[in-house]
């Protein structure tokens, strides 16, 4: 991304409005939410939440929580 942003800085920025990032998981539905508890392995899950926003681990906490309730 640096190098694009060395090139031309006006598309690098339209690059990075247009990446799905880590933290747009906050944006994600339930529905989305519990897939992604399906699909990624519990140890990748940890790690990735290692660094993330409380809201976010928040979300995915009560969401998991859900999850096992049904």
């Amino acid at each position: 991304m640096d190098q694009i942003r060395d090139q031309d800085e006006d598309m690098a920025t339209q690059i990075q409005d247009l990446m799905f990032v880590f933290e747009n998981l906050i944006e994600v539905d339930d529905q989305g939410i519990q897939k992604l508890l399906r699909d990624v392995p519990q140890d990748v899950l940890q790690r990735a939440l290692k660094g993330a926003d409380e809201g976010l681990k928040e979300k995915i906490s009560t969401t998991c929580q859900n999850v096992l309730l049904i």
